[in-house]
């Protein structure tokens, strides 16, 4: 009897692997154009999560023209958990060491 529990916890950890990619992925982003945008955390961030959420919309996009993928708006969503996760980190910690 199949239970479905292989199958329940495979998409888990999927899921959870592509928030912490995606996290990481604005992370990267944020360092990287931190010098070339406008200073202010806010523009900073906001163009990290947007290119971000672009990638993920063009990462789905692309599985939609392989056979054995699907191009859903659920994965983008999650994707977008990731980013949103990682620069809610980003604030905390910064607003932690500016208290100090």
């Amino acid at each position: 009897m199949d239970t479905g529990l292989e199958t329940t916890a495979d998409a888990v950890l999927k899921k959870t692997a592509h928030i912490i990619e995606y996290g990481i992925l604005c992370l990267l982003v944020r360092r990287g154009f931190k010098g070339t945008v406008t200073e202010s955390a806010p523009s900073v961030n906001l163009f990290a999560g947007v290119f971000s959420l672009l990638y993920a919309v063009s990462d789905e996009l692309h599985q939609s023209f392989i056979p054995s993928r699907n191009c859903r708006v659920t994965d983008v969503l999650i994707d977008m958990l990731g980013v949103i996760l990682a620069l809610y980190v980003i604030e905390k910690v910064k607003s932690k060491n500016y208290n100090k």
